[in-house]
C-alpha cells in the first residue's frame, strides 16, 4: 500500500475485497486506455472468494476465479488474488491489465475544454517565427519548424512529453524546397517527414535514413495543393498513411486526400473539402484523434484550439463543432498544434512568442490492487497525490445493530485530512419517522479527525462549534427561553432576558438597549401594562401644561393668559319686535340647540342704534352685536337653522355671517348671491323668524 500511495498518478479500486474499474462511476467522462474497448457498463467483478460478488447491471461472471474461460463476446473484469492481479476476460482470453499500481487511466482525455496550461519552452535560441511543432511517438524528441531560418530544429526531452526537459540537438535546412514554411508532421515510425509550404502551395516528402534523426533527412518528392486552394498551413496523415489532410487558409477549409500508395504524396488525389464557417476562420495547425473520430485545429483570429467530432471516421465532411479552448494568454499568434497520442496533452507554438506551450487535458488515474477491504482512489493533477479511501468501519452484523462506512481524504500518505461517515442507527426502521440514519463530516484538528458537522435523517443538525455570526449563524448554542435576542456586530447574539408585562427594548443610539416599561403622567396620560400588551389612554380630566394649539381650516384655538380655551355654541331666534319694520326681538333656544352656552340675556324691541339684554343693533340695522360675560377670542361658524323671512311678500334666501369684533360677536345676513348686508328690522315682517346657530371660542 505504501508503494501505491506514493505513486503520483494512480487509482486503486477495491471495495470490501472486491475490485472494480472506474468506468461505470465516471459516466460522463472519457476513459482512454489500451483496454477501454473491453470495459462495458454491465461489468461484474469477483475476488477469489466466490461469495464476494459485485454486479453492475445484469452481466454475470461464471468462469473460474483464478483461470477463467471466457465466452466469446464477454468482457469481464475481475481480481485474481492468487496472482495479485487485475484481469480482463476478452473473447475467451484472460489478460492481466494491472498489478499493484499499473494501468493508467485518463479521465476526460481528448476533450479540449477541460485543458489547463502547464508550462512552456522557449525556442528563440535556434529560430524565430515558429510555425509548427511535432513530437516523436514516445515523446522523447520534439521538432520545431522555424519560419525565419527555414529549418526544422530537433530537441531531445530527458523526460518524455515534458517540454521543460528539452535541449537542442540538431537542425535540418528546408529552404531548398520553400521559403514560406508552414507545417510539419512525421510518419509514426520516424522514417519520413512531411513539410507544407506557402511559396509554392505544396507538401514536401522527405526520407530519414535514421528514424527520427532530422539530419539524416533527404528531399524525395512533392505534391501540389494549389488546385484546391492557396496558403496551406497544417498537414496531417492518417496513421496508416492512406489519407492526407491539409488546412487551407485562404478558403477557410480542410481538404481531404486519398493516397493509393501509403505515405507516397505523389499518389494523392483530392477527395473532398470541409468548409469552416464562418468564413475567415484562418485555420492553423492540424491534428486528429488516432481513431479518426475527432479533428483539432487552431483558429488564429480567436486564438483558440477548436475540436470537431466526425460522425464517420476520417470523413472530414461529417465534422461538427464540439468545443474549444483559448490559448491567448500564452500565444498571441498561435500556428502549430500537436496532440499527444493518448489525448492527455496538447502543444501549441506561434510566430510571436516563439515558445512551445504544454497543456494538460483532463486528469489521470491508475488502477491497482489492494485487498484489505478498502477502496482506494488516488488522483494526480498537479504532481502530488490526492487520496480517498472508502471502508466499511462498522460492518453489518444484524438488523438491530449499527452500520457505518467512511470515506477518508488526504494528501500524500496522510488520510486524516477529512472524512465523511455515513451510517444507520441500531433501531433502523425506515418510514417510522425516527432518527434512523446520519451523515457526518470530520476534519483534521491537530492530527486527529474531529466531527465538524452531523446531519440526521430527522432533519436535525449537530455542529462541533456554534456557527459564527459572520457565517450566517448566531454564535451561540442556547438562549433564554422567551428571551429577546440582541445583535452585537460580529460578536455572538445574546439574550436580553424574558420581558415582564409591558417591557420593551429601549435604546439610546449608542449602547445596547435595555428592557424597560413606558410610564404615564398624572392627569395627562394613563399607561396600563398587561401580559403582551400596553394600553395607552387619557384620564377623565386632562391637564395641559403650556400652550395648546390646534389648527383646522384656518380656525385657531389658542389659550391666552388662562392657558385654556372653551368651545361654545348657541342657537339664537330673531323675531319681529312690537313694531315690525322698526324693531326686533332676540331669544335663546332656536333650532339646533347649544353647547357650553354662555351667560346671555334676551333682547326685546331692539331698535337701530339701540341695545337690549346682551345685544345691540347698529345704526343701519344690519349688524347684531352679542356681548357676553366671557371674552370671545374667535369665531368658528354661523348657520341658519330655520329660515322663514318674507320681505314685501317676496321670499328670499339668506346666508349668515359671524365675526369677532373686539371681545364681542357680530352677526349679520346677506341675500344669497349679493355682498350687501340686510337690515334686520326691514326683513323681519310680522310672523317671520330665523334661527341662527353660532359656534365660537371664549378664553374661559
Amino acid at each position: 500500500m505504501e508503494r501505491l500511495m506514493k505513486n503520483n498518478k494512480g487509482i486503486l479500486l477495491v471495495l470490501f475485497g472486491v475490485l472494480f474499474i472506474a468506468a461505470p462511476a465516471f459516466a460522463q467522462s472519457s476513459i482512454e486506455h489500451p483496454f477501454s474497448g473491453m470495459i462495458k457498463s454491465g461489468t461484474t467483478v469477483k475476488t477469489a472468494n466466490p461469495a464476494d460478488l459485485v454486479e453492475f447491471d445484469a452481466l454475470e461472471l461464471t468462469e473460474d476465479d483464478t483461470n477463467p474461460t471466457c465466452a466469446a463476446g464477454n468482457y469481464n473484469l475481475y481480481a485474481d488474488l492468487s496472482e495479485t492481479a487485475i484481469k480482463v476476460c476478452q473473447n475467451g482470453t484472460a489478460t492481466i491489465i494491472g498489478t499493484g499500481a499499473s494501468v493508467q487511466q485518463s479521465i476526460n482525455a481528448w476533450n479540449i475544454e477541460s485543458s489547463a496550461f502547464l508550462q512552456s519552452f522557449s525556442t528563440t535560441g535556434q529560430d524565430t517565427a515558429a510555425k509548427d511543432v511535432d513530437f516523436k511517438s514516445d515523446g522523447t524528441k520534439m521538432y520545431v519548424l522555424g519560419g525565419t531560418g527555414l529549418d526544422v530544429n530537433e530537441y531531445t526531452l530527458s523526460t518524455a512529453w515534458d517540454v521543460s526537459s528539452a535541449s537542442f540537438s540538431v537542425l535540418f535546412d528546408v529552404s531548398g524546397q520553400d521559403n514560406t514554411v508552414e507545417g510539419i508532421t512525421f510518419k509514426p515510425d520516424g522514417t519520413k517527414m512531411y513539410m507544407v509550404g506557402g511559396q509554392n502551395d505544396k507538401v514536401y516528402e522527405y526520407d530519414l535514413s535514421t528514424a527520427w534523426l532530422i539530419t539524416s533527412a533527404s528531399f524525395l518528392q512533392d505534391f501540389s495543393l494549389a488546385p484546391q486552394g492557396l496558403q496551406p498551413k497544417g498537414i496531417f496523415f492518417k496513421p496508416d498513411g492512406t489519407k492526407m489532410y491539409a488546412t487551407e487558409n485562404a478558403g477557410s477549409e480542410i481538404n481531404e486526400y486519398d493516397l493509393s500508395i501509403a505515405w507516397d504524396v505523389t499518389s494523392a488525389t483530392f477527395l473532398q473539402v470541409f468548409s469552416i464557417l464562418p468564413a475567415g476562420f484562418t485555420p492553423q495547425g492540424l491534428s486528429f484523434k488516432p481513431d479518426g473520430s475527432k479533428v483539432y485545429f487552431i483558429q488564429l483570429s480567436d486564438r483558440r484550439v477548436l475540436q470537431y467530432t466526425l460522425s464517420t471516421l476520417w470523413n472530414i465532411t461529417t465534422a461538427v463543432f464540439e468545443q474549444s479552448f483559448n490559448v491567448l494568454s500564452e500565444q498571441n499568434d498561435p500556428a502549430g498544434l500537436f496532440l499527444k497520442p493518448d489525448g492527455t496533452k496538447f502543444y501549441v507554438n506561434g510566430t510571436t512568442q516563439d515558445v512551445v506551450g504544454e497543456y494538460d487535458v483532463g486528469f489521470f488515474l491508475d488502477a491497482g490492487l489492494l485487498v484489505d477491504g478498502k477502496l482506494l482512489v488516488q488522483l494526480a493533477t498537479d504532481g502530488d497525490s490526492i487520496l480517498a479511501v472508502l471502508e466499511n468501519t462498522e460492518p453489518h452484523a444484524a438488523a438491530s445493530t449499527n452500520e457505518t462506512a467512511q470515506l477518508r481524504f488526504g494528501f500524500g500518505g496522510d488520510l486524516d485530512v477529512a472524512r465523511i461517515v455515513v451510517g444507520k442507527e441500531d433501531d433502523y426502521d425506515p418510514g417510522a419517522g425516527e432518527n434512523d440514519s446520519f451523515m457526518a463530516f470530520y476534519t483534521d484538528l491537530d492530527g486527529a479527525a474531529t466531527q465538524a458537522a452531523r446531519f440526521n435523517s430527522d432533519g436535525s443538525t449537530t455542529l462541533a462549534v456554534d456557527l459564527a455570526v459572520t457565517e450566517g449563524g448566531m454564535g451561540a448554542g442556547t438562549f433564554t427561553d422567551g428571551g429577546i435576542l440582541l445583535g452585537s456586530g460580529t460578536n455572538p447574539i445574546t439574550a436580553l432576558g424574558v420581558a415582564a408585562n409591558g417591557q420593551i427594548p429601549i435604546g439610546d443610539g449608542a449602547t445596547d438597549p435595555v428592557l424597560a416599561t413606558i410610564t404615564g403622567t398624572a392627569d395627562e396620560v394613563d399607561i396600563t401594562n398587561g401580559a403582551g400588551s400596553i394600553t395607552v389612554g387619557l384620564p377623565a380630566n386632562v391637564t395641559v401644561t403650556g400652550t395648546l394649539i390646534a389648527n383646522n381650516a384656518n380656525h385657531v384655538l389658542e389659550g391666552l393668559s388662562t392657558g385654556r380655551t372653551v368651545l361654545r355654541s348657541i342657537s339664537l331666534r330673531v323675531l319681529p319686535g312690537a313694531t315690525p319694520g322698526t324693531d326686533i326681538d332676540i331669544t335663546l333656544g332656536g333650532a339646533g340647540g347649544s353647547f357650553n352656552a354662555p351667560t346671555i340675556n334676551a333682547a326685546t324691541d331692539l331698535a337701530k342704534s339701540g341695545s337690549s339684554g346682551s345685544f345691540a343693533l347698529s345704526a343701519g340695522g344690519e349688524i347684531i352685536t352679542m356681548d357676553i360675560t366671557e371674552d370671545i377670542v374667535g369665531s368658528i361658524s354661523a348657520t341658519i337653522g330655520i329660515h322663514d323671512i318674507n320681505s314685501s311678500s317676496t321670499t328670499e334666501l339668506y346666508v349668515p355671517s359671524v365675526a369677532v369684533s373686539g371681545t364681542s360677536l357680530s352677526i349679520s345676513v346677506f341675500i344669497r348671491g349679493t355682498q350687501v348686508q340686510s337690515d334686520w328690522t326691514t326683513i323681519m315682517d310680522a310672523g317671520d323668524l330665523v334661527d341662527i346657530n353660532v359656534a365660537f371660542i371664549t378664553s374661559s
